[in-house]
């Protein structure tokens, strides 16, 4: 069954780790992990951040490295061995195959509001979804929409996820086809 917080803190050096069932989904409005050790470990379920317009929590590529939501991915990630000290991870990945994706709503569903995971969002919501190494538009499938996404995020010179960083490189490459 999915969950409903206000908020969820995670102090350094704690993991708190959902139980497998891909149905499920976290539903916050704020989200702290605290220090390079505290973990999320979303198995294979969503997380979905409803924040206040203006305050993006989804972060963005800075030069160096991705910073919010999607910085604490890529930090989890750590390269593909989903072993990093922190952040959001999953135990369910497994080789890139399965992995985790980040959008903001807004590029997803567009304007107004969507059921998803089982929640009402709307267009400030950060989703987090367990998916395959690819989809760029969340849908759970890999298929000609994906392919667009990051053709036109290579042409654009574009980051994150939606746009076909799916190795949260900050960049758009051949890396992220294969």
């Amino acid at each position: 069954e999915s969950q409903q917080l206000q908020a969820l803190s995670i102090g350094g050096g704690s993991t708190v780790i959902l139980a497998s069932g891909g149905s499920r989904a976290v539903y916050t409005k704020s989200l702290t992990l605290t220090g390079d050790t505290a973990k999320l470990d979303l198995g294979d379920n969503d997380l979905l951040v409803d924040y206040e317009e203006g305050n993006d929590p989804l972060g963005s590529f800075d030069g160096s490295a991705y910073t919010g939501i999607t910085g604490m991915i890529a930090a989890a990630r750590n390269g593909g061995a989903w072993d990093g000290a922190g952040g959001i991870t999953t135990s369910a990945a497994s080789a890139d195959y399965q992995t985790l994706g980040v959008a903001e709503s807004s590029e997803v569903i567009g304007t107004g509001t969507a059921l998803w995971g089982g929640e009402t969002i709307d267009d400030t919501t950060v989703i987090v979804k367990y998916t395959y190494g690819g989809d760029a538009t969340l849908d759970g499938k890999i298929n000609i929409d994906d392919y667009i996404r990051i053709d036109n995020g290579i042409a654009n010179s574009l980051t994150g996820w939606f746009n076909g960083d799916f190795n949260y490189d900050g960049k758009i490459n051949i890396d992220d086809y294969i």
